[in-house]
């Protein structure tokens, strides 16, 4: 996966002053996998942070507080969120008050990503759309792997 945010890899894991529980994050992964697969997947308040934002409509406020924010605009905001506030606890290791905002971008371009190839369908589809954060929270993974950031 390639886009503005994954650009910024290699600063972001070399900025790392901690070492990130890698093995964890796989697990972590791996059940929110399995709970999509299941179907058990939650529903929660509508993620905000990070300058992201996850809603059900456009905001007809483009100049208000949130307008630097990058929206991920979804028929299943509950759910979406719910699987943001999943990788934020799966990632607790790796994030930290710089890189969430990548991370959180990362997760909502391709969140907006996943939506938009689903068109011109004429309803989202669920697990379509939790597919494209979840893959790129493997992905992050992947990277992380192989920036040597280990255990200690």
């Amino acid at each position: 996966m390639t886009n503005e945010y994954f650009d910024a890899e290699d600063e972001i894991f070399s900025d790392m002053d901690a070492p990130v529980d890698l093995v964890g994050i796989r697990r972590g992964l791996e059940t929110i996998a399995e709970s999509i697969a299941t179907g058990a997947i939650g529903k929660t308040e509508y993620f905000q942070g990070a300058d992201v934002l996850i809603t059900p409509v456009t905001r007809p406020d483009a100049g208000g507080p949130f307008s630097d924010y990058l929206e991920v605009i979804t028929e299943y905001p509950a759910q979406v969120s719910w699987l943001f506030f999943q990788l934020r606890d799966c990632f607790e290791s790796f994030c930290n008050f710089q890189n969430k905002y990548w991370f959180y971008a990362t997760l909502a371009e391709a969140t907006n990503v996943a939506i938009s190839a689903q068109t011109p369908a004429p309803h989202e589809d669920l697990l379509t759309t939790l597919e494209g954060p979840l893959r790129a929270a493997f992905h992050i993974h992947a990277a992380l792997a192989r920036s040597a950031i280990t255990d200690a």
